[in-house]
């Protein structure tokens, strides 16, 4: 086996995101501003050897995705794997109702991180979803491949990969790239490239 790379794309901007709504497995599609960078992303990966799309299958993943495999010609594999953290009651509120109804709640670079609030997916069965899945893509593929996802994700991600990682959410539209060696081990080689 040689090494490959995975290409983690965050999805393009949705009303929800340009408000600081938080969406966890609900949403809308792509507003105006994450169709162009929906595009823009898939410029950027116009010639790289990808065999594969793996998509979160909530909508403005599944929009982004097909503007990539319009514009690459590379085929989509649907994955209910990589959707966003289930943030239950807090799916739908803006981010200051929810700093203000939950006081206790320390945001980590952004995100809710390990914060068990409510009804939300448990931190740690979140990471277990994510990591798993991400692990049999990336021994599956012989080549690169895409995954298509949310900011919680590519956070998860890279804290599993080097544990001291901070860095605020990826940007809408972004691409970071993971190198998976030869040994199974994992680096990040680039953050919104």
């Amino acid at each position: 086996m040689n090494d490959r790379r995975i290409y983690l794309v965050r999805h393009g901007e949705t009303a929800w995101n340009s408000r600081k709504i938080w969406q966890g497995q609900i949403g809308e599609g792509l507003n105006d501003l994450g169709i162009k960078q929906a595009e823009s992303a898939a410029s950027k990966l116009l010639g790289r050897p990808i065999s594969k799309i793996y998509s979160s299958d909530l909508k403005r993943t599944l929009d982004t995705a097909r503007i990539i495999s319009e514009k690459t010609g590379i085929s989509i594999q649907e994955d209910p794997e990589f959707r966003e953290r289930s943030l239950g009651l807090l799916s739908g509120m803006e981010e200051s109702e929810i700093l203000t109804r939950y006081p206790n709640i320390i945001l980590e670079d952004g995100f809710l991180g390990s914060n068990d609030v409510g009804n939300a997916e448990p931190w740690k069965d979140f990471c277990n979803r994510v990591i798993s899945r991400f692990h049999r893509v990336s021994i599956e593929s012989e080549n690169d491949i895409c995954i298509v996802t949310h900011g919680g994700v590519i956070y998860a991600i890279f804290r599993y990969i080097d544990d001291n990682f901070h860095r605020k959410v990826v940007p809408n539209g972004s691409i970071s790239v993971v190198k998976r060696r030869k040994d199974g081990t994992y680096s990040i080689e680039g953050i919104d490239i």
